[in-house]
């Protein structure tokens, strides 16, 4: 009711949340403003590349709540390891989907394989060891941890949901997954795996479309457009 009556402009960090916040709450289209969320984007170093029997980290991080759907990051992660034997996953966050996930891991005997972080403070060691970083979430915004991970030349494989298909380029930085099948999201993880020069590319672009779209210069800029072009609808 404040966003429809009260509020000069409502803004979203994504165009699906634009739309959402019209077609559902009924906010006034000229009253949406989209700003994308923006990052430090000077931490990208290329990664070095893998030689073949390499262990290849495959991570995510997040808190630990349904819509985040960590326990198909379990199923993906046991259609990998099942298929290739120098992958692992690693997981950092905390949250009430705790036990779950580590009975899931548990009952697919992956407790070698796929491991629980917890609460991560040094995130920057966190995506160092990390070779591609996925999102198996029901649903997003624009996930900071996403753009964090690509700024550091880290591919992503994600479902196409949300504001995640206005992140991720299909077969540019990454790889976008239309259905929640964790055979699919896993085939294209193997592909990566296998394919070491696709890898170090699409690293390397991830870097690219963060450092052109996403920066903390480009999305300053843009909200004080927002704020200049407010003002003067005022005066």
């Amino acid at each position: 009711l404040l966003m429809c009556r009260v509020f000069d402009a409502t803004i979203a960090v994504s165009n699906d949340i634009a739309r959402n916040l019209a077609e559902r709450s009924g906010v006034p289209g000229n009253r949406l403003i989209t700003i994308v969320n923006g990052i430090d984007a000077r931490n990208g170093t290329p990664k070095e590349k893998r030689n073949p029997g390499d262990i290849f980290t495959i991570g995510s991080a997040g808190r630990l709540f349904p819509v985040k759907d960590y326990p198909l990051m379990v199923d993906i992660a046991r259609l990998t390891c099942a298929a290739r034997t120098n992958v692992r996953f690693v997981l950092a966050g905390d949250g009430p989907e705790k036990d779950a996930i580590l009975n899931k891991v548990r009952t697919h005997r992956l407790e070698d394989r796929f491991t629980l972080l917890g609460h991560v403070e040094d995130m920057k060691a966190f995506y160092a060891d990390l070779d591609i970083y996925i999102n198996t979430s029901i649903h997003e915004g624009m996930p900071m941890t996403m753009l964090e991970a690509m700024a550091r030349r880290i591919p992503v494989v994600a479902f196409a949901v949300g504001g995640l298909n206005e992140i991720v380029s299909h077969g540019h930085d990454g790889y976008l997954v239309q259905h929640r099948d964790a055979g699919e999201f896993s085939q294209y993880l193997i592909e990566l795996i296998d394919d070491r020069d696709r890898l170090q590319r699409f690293g390397d672009n991830a870097g690219s479309t963060v450092h052109k779209r996403f920066s903390t210069t480009r999305m300053t800029e843009s909200y004080c457009s927002a704020y200049v072009r407010l003002l003067g609808t005022r005066s």
